[in-house]
């Protein structure tokens, strides 16, 4: 036994319901289950949330600046007279949307005419009504990650309204982009509920350089050592701003101030994007070394386990204890020093209760995982993937919420943050192509994900995976409309890969893509000879990335030939798609 974890966080603040305010699911069977909406202030961090805390909208480490009229605006919606409404607020990460939607909870908390905070979408799967009595004020994050869940909070909200008249309900939707929820809300039937949506911009240059000074001082004062706060000249902060929109962020701001306090030396004053959280990444390794030879640990293992955290977005203690430590092989001893150690190094809940949280905030997560999923020792890893397996089964109904959680963090690496792909981490693609191939289901949420993600998939493996038939066919075994659908799959998959810089995987699937086409021209030469050449055409450009010229220029006429057979039967339809052949032909052998 390990013991207790202590909490990290002292002075923490939690939103209750005040006098009779009541908010209950409704199950099927009458059945009531009551919940209060929470936020919780990280007021004092300890040493143990490192910079992963201080970076955190939990704690709070400045007043909230240059939000007054959307704080109004969210305010002036709340109080309105319909009994119930829905609202998104859409910004990207790190602009600060969950701060803001904490502070216009606690806002509202404190009028006590009002109960507010963070609800988990998770609470209302078996929601067949809410019942409410009196003001509620409830924030759900990233809603996108569990759409089909949103629709039954919205029903069961509005199946509430038949139950009586309960005051007021308002639910705050806080999106990194609204994809899928306008549709969502519709479907619901709850369109004459919902009000316009806020976009959060980026705060202007004034309001950032108040963020950093303001930041700067309570470091320091937190620090308690004596130090001066850092001067820091207005000019050389500007032009930091205007190298990237992401250092116009509240994140990157308080990021800035961070390594300021921490990194004296003026060469290193003012870092882009993904080396200042590399910065305070290796200043956090720093910290889990020591940890790590204090306890007698293998090196890494405190980040094998934080990665592991963020990719399952949490794992409890009974996970580590159970699943993990089987897949590395730790001893009774290694096991005992890992808990011990992640209580220095790491954040529990705010309970305090057995549970690692995944690194926070995202961006800063999306360069932590880029750094770990691309080291030659973690490659080594995938070995034993069995412990993963069951990581997976244990969580099977979380499948799409994770997808949707890989993919944003994908998307941070390659587009916002501009890393590149991350080499796929082989213990995660196995351990879902493993899965899939023995629950179709599973296989069709895989699917469902990537597809409805094209362009940056979170495992390159994965997106191929999911794109091509599962198992070796002919036309006798599968129809001709199925091997199409198939091969028209990873010719887009093929574009997609070659998007995101995964030039390998897109050759992959190119090549099979033109397998499939080639044997059903051959079979029905009509009907598949101009899909055929598409397909040629394509993977044409997929060995043009690669260097290979000859081999695109032989595919090019080979299309060319094709195309031109198809509009032997059908004068002038494919005037346009030969035009485009010979253009990259043209362009072939000028190169």
């Amino acid at each position: 036994m390990f013991g207790r974890l202590k909490p990290t966080f002292k002075n923490v603040i939690t939103t209750i319901g005040f006098n009779n305010h009541t908010l209950n699911v409704i199950n099927g069977d009458g059945s009531q289950i009551g919940f209060t909406p929470h936020v919780d202030w990280n007021e004092t961090p300890q040493s143990g949330g490192g910079y992963s805390a201080l970076l955190e909208w939990r704690t709070r480490l400045t007043p909230l600046i240059g939000r007054d009229a959307e704080q109004q605006l969210l305010l002036d919606w709340a109080n309105e007279s319909h009994a119930l409404s829905f609202k998104v607020v859409e910004a990207a990460g790190g602009v600060g949307k969950t701060r803001l939607a904490a502070e216009v909870a606690q806002t509202l908390s404190e009028t006590r005419d009002w109960s507010a905070g963070f609800v988990n979408l998770g609470s209302f799967q078996s929601a067949q009504r809410l019942q409410w009595q009196g003001n509620w004020f409830i924030v759900v994050d990233y809603p996108e990650h569990a759409p089909d869940r949103l629709a039954e909070l919205m029903q069961a909200a509005k199946d509430g309204l038949q139950l009586g008249k309960h005051q007021k309900l308002r639910v705050l939707l806080l999106c990194r982009a609204q994809d899928g929820i306008g549709s969502k809300l519709n479907n619901a039937g709850v369109r004459g509920y919902v009000s316009q949506s806020l976009q959060l911009p980026e705060l202007g240059a004034t309001d950032n350089f108040k963020l950093l000074t303001q930041s700067l001082a309570a470091l320091v004062k937190q620090a308690g050592r004596g130090q001066a706060v850092p001067e820091v000249n207005h000019a050389e902060f500007d032009a930091w701003q205007q190298q990237s929109n992401l250092h116009s962020t509240a994140l990157f701001v308080v990021a800035q101030a961070i390594h300021l306090t921490s990194s004296p030396e003026k060469h290193q004053r003012f870092l882009p994007a993904a080396e200042l959280l590399r910065a305070l990444l290796a200043r956090e390794q720093v910290r889990w070394t020591k940890a790590e030879q204090g306890h007698g640990l293998p090196p890494g293992t405190l980040a094998d386990v934080v990665a592991l955290a963020t990719l399952f977005n949490g794992l409890q203690a009974s996970d580590i204890n159970n699943t993990v430590s089987t897949a590395f092989g730790w001893s009774g001893i290694v096991l005992g020093g890992v808990h011990t150690a992640l209580v220095e190094v790491w954040h529990a809940d705010r309970s305090g209760n057995a549970n690692y949280p995944a690194m926070a905030p995202d961006l800063l997560a999306a360069v932590f995982l880029w750094d770990w999923q691309n080291q030659p020792a973690n490659q080594g890893k995938a070995q034993n993937v069995a412990a993963f397996i069951q990581l997976a089964l244990n969580r099977e109904g979380e499948t799409r919420h994770l997808l949707e959680r890989w993919h944003m963090l994908a998307y941070d690496q390659t587009m916002r943050l501009m890393l590149g792909r991350p080499a796929d981490a082989p213990a995660l693609a196995t351990l879902l192509q493993n899965f899939a191939l023995l629950k179709a289901e599973f296989f069709e949420q895989l699917k469902h994900g990537f597809q409805s993600r094209p362009g940056w998939s979170a495992l390159a493996s994965l997106a191929a995976f999911t794109s091509k038939p599962q198992a070796t066919v002919s036309l006798g075994e599968i129809d001709e409309r199925t091997l199409a659908r198939s091969a028209s799959d990873l010719n887009n998959h093929a574009i997609d890969l070659a998007g995101s810089g995964d030039r390998a995987g897109a050759l992959l699937a190119g090549r099979e893509a033109v397998e499939i086409y080639k044997r059903l021209a051959q079979a029905n030469p009509a009907a598949y000879e101009p899909d055929f050449a598409a397909s040629l055409n394509n993977l044409a450009n997929r060995l043009s990335e690669t260097g290979d010229r000859a081999g695109a220029i032989a595919l090019c006429a080979q299309a060319l030939d094709l195309y031109e057979q198809a509009n032997g039967r059908h004068a002038g339809l494919f005037d346009a798609d030969i035009a485009r052949v010979r253009k990259l032909l043209d362009w072939l052998n000028a190169a």
